[in-house]
């Protein structure tokens, strides 16, 4: 979901999490092995990837000295749950006046999106019918 843009995130919770992945890949950041950012530039994590992100992940990869590959994929789900798009998937719609809007299911309900600005929840509790 990272890789392909659908986990939406701030850049700096994108390199943490690609900062995970590269520890449970590669293990700790040895800096003979990696002198620079450019040993990430074999990895895609995000479609924007750039050498600052690059840079960012980097530093967040020689914090995690010792980590586990087990506890690095753990590090990565916490991160990623707690970001406020996780499981979430958008699907366009049209309101009655023809708006450009993106629905979700989630746990909660259906969440209406403009843009990914949140405008309305649907709870479970009062939808009745769905049409298409």
């Amino acid at each position: 979901d990272l890789a392909h843009g659908q986990l939406v995130c701030n850049s700096n919770t994108a390199a943490l999490l690609a900062s995970y992945i590269v520890q449970a890949e590669c293990g700790d950041y040895v800096e003979e092995d990696y002198p620079d950012h450019r040993y990430l530039s074999l990895y895609k994590f995000v479609p924007s990837q750039d050498d600052h992100l690059e840079r960012k992940i980097m530093e967040n990869h020689k914090k995690h000295v010792s980590m586990t590959p087990g506890a690095a994929d753990l590090n990565l789900l916490e991160t990623a749950r707690r970001c406020d798009m996780y499981g979430i998937k958008m699907h366009v719609a049209k309101d009655h006046e023809g708006v450009s809007l993106n629905l979700a299911v989630a746990h909660m309900g259906v969440l209406v999106f403009q843009q990914f600005t949140k405008i309305n929840t649907f709870s479970w509790a009062k939808v009745r019918k769905l049409s298409y």
